[in-house]
């Protein structure tokens, strides 16, 4: 016998611990490679597993508001879970440009 639950925690599950989670930690430490290092002259950025784990737990808090009428919506839980990371990656990236710009 199955509950009804397990429909909706698994997916939640499975997108806070895969696409957000893996793509906002790369994020993370490709913003603090390109920002937190020079500032601050920090030698390394930090293990890859602490701030995967801190991203899969928010991922798995944040994907809760794709859950409607009980049902879980794939579609865009995916698209959303990917595209935040990458837009954010895409203006970190700009903005590192200009930074290496006005720098000489």
């Amino acid at each position: 016998m199955r509950s009804d639950g397990v429909g909706i925690v698994l997916p939640l599950i499975m997108i806070g611990c895969v696409p957000f989670g893996v793509s906002s930690a790369f994020v993370a430490l490709q913003l603090w490679s390109w920002f937190a290092v020079p500032a601050f002259r920090i030698a390394a950025p930090p293990p890859f597993l602490p701030i995967y784990c801190v991203f899969a737990i928010v991922g798995f808090l944040k994907s809760t508001r794709y859950v409607k009428d009980g049902k879980f919506d794939w579609e865009d839980a995916v698209i959303s879970s990917l595209l935040n990371p990458g837009l954010l990656l895409l203006t970190g990236f700009v903005i590192h440009l200009v930074a290496i710009g006005f720098r000489g």
